[in-house]
């Protein structure tokens, strides 16, 4: 397994991870208490491994909404629970294995589309050359490559209507 897929496999499970821990506070308690309280962690956590803040912020909202659980996680459970004579352990039995799924799709949906190839390696900056005898249109290539990477991967996150 080469370097880079490994270090796409820790990102997964660190986006697990916090999926699962905001998942469990919002399953026993409201889910914006829940988020509150992981929020500047995740937060933390993207920005002391530098990592983009987006896919840490979107999986904490997925967690805080995804309250299958429990019939106390969130209202509408509590009122199907209260008139449909249904048990604790109903929604246990189909609420678990809809979060795995859900933690499982999510997370692999949210770190592959934010953590392609390219976040893996070290950013490239674009450098123009200053000198007195070259042009605005002396750009080296690589600095044009990592410019068109850029504007593509600012068209995924900003797409035109």
């Amino acid at each position: 397994m080469s370097s880079a897929t490994s270090e796409l496999y820790k990102r997964q499970a660190i986006l697990g991870m916090i999926f699962l821990v905001t998942n469990l506070l919002a399953s026993y308690m409201t889910n914006l208490a829940s988020v509150a309280i992981i929020f500047p962690i995740s937060v933390g956590i993207a920005q002391s491994l530098g990592l983009p803040l987006e896919p840490f912020i979107m999986i904490v909202a997925f967690g805080g909404a995804a309250n299958f659980i429990t019939p106390i996680g969130y209202q509408t459970n509590l009122m199907v629970y209260g008139s449909g004579g249904y048990s604790f352990n109903d929604f246990m039995k189909i609420g678990l294995p809809l979060t795995i799924l859900y933690i499982v799709i999510g997370t692999l949906l949210m770190s592959l589309r934010s953590f392609s190839y390219s976040h893996l390696t070290s950013p490239t900056i674009l450098t123009v050359s200053t000198s007195a005898s070259a042009d605005s249109s002396d750009i080296n290539s690589s600095s044009h490559a990592a410019y068109v990477s850029f504007i593509y991967r600012l068209s995924r996150i900003c797409p035109s209507r």
